[in-house]
């Protein structure tokens, strides 16, 4: 089966998330995988929240309480994701290689309903063994069921996270293990460890439905668009000083 069986509505479908009206910060971004893809779009907060609503209404407060763009975009992309399936990627995420992209497409009209990327070992050393998945490019099916695990696990942690943050105040947290990569690896991955050594794999139950790419040979690139980024603002510095929620 090849791709001219399906139309860019049925699963060519690439997309991502940017929580500000003002777009021409992402605008090299969005011309480079507009022009690639013609199905190519931005979401914003507008089209989540009925998305989130529709399967849990009492997380939308939540979701709006959050400060950080990079947490509301976790949990953005995992919902729309799910709604419409396709490529999701990060907006500082380049194009490498189009018909790599097409070839991922075609992984997802056999038995694989999720594609992930293992994040490369120069950034991240680790034995071979050892999975860790980033959630800054993500293929799936609609409707799948892992990913759909993996945004309401992110919200129950955030909601967690805000009480905890409305009883003490200010203490110590990690976006990417509340709602980032971390969730993504502790519902696909099982982790033990052997000769104090960590092993880990695909569940069982998924190992079938999911694919891997390893991000030194993906077909994009990321870090090629950051220009949007600005000095003090990323998630990482910001966590060190900032409550997470905006509660009054």
């Amino acid at each position: 089966m090849s791709l001219s069986d399906f139309s860019d509505d049925d699963l060519v479908n690439v997309f991502t998330y940017w929580g500000s009206v003002d777009r021409s910060p992402v605008a090299e971004f969005a011309a480079e995988w507009g022009n690639a893809f013609s199905s190519f779009q931005i979401f914003g907060d507008q089209d989540v929240i009925p998305l989130i609503e529709s399967h849990s209404h009492r997380h939308v407060d939540l979701y709006r309480s959050i400060r950080f763009p990079a947490a509301k975009s976790d949990v953005a992309r995992l919902f729309l994701l799910y709604e419409f399936g396709g490529l999701y990627v990060d907006c500082h995420f380049g194009i490498r290689d189009y018909q790599g992209i097409l070839d991922q497409f075609n992984r997802l009209t056999s038995d694989l309903e999720l594609i992930v990327v293992d994040r490369a070992r120069f950034i991240a050393p680790r034995p071979l063994e050892e999975y860790y998945f980033i959630n800054g490019a993500i293929f799936a099916r609609p409707r799948c069921a892992v990913v759909l695990m993996c945004a309401f696990q992110a919200l129950a942690n955030l909601e967690c996270h805000r009480s905890f943050e409305r009883l003490l105040g200010s203490l110590t947290y990690h976006v990417a293990t509340l709602s980032g990569p971390g969730v993504l690896n502790s519902i696909i991955l099982d982790q033990r460890y052997i000769a104090r050594s960590l092993r880990t794999t695909i569940r069982h139950d998924y190992e079938r439905k999911i694919g891997v790419i390893k991000e030194e040979i993906a077909p994009f690139v990321r870090n090629r668009h950051s220009s949007y980024r600005k000095s003090g603002q990323h998630w990482s510095e910001r966590q060190i000083s900032e409550k997470l929620f905006n509660d009054k």
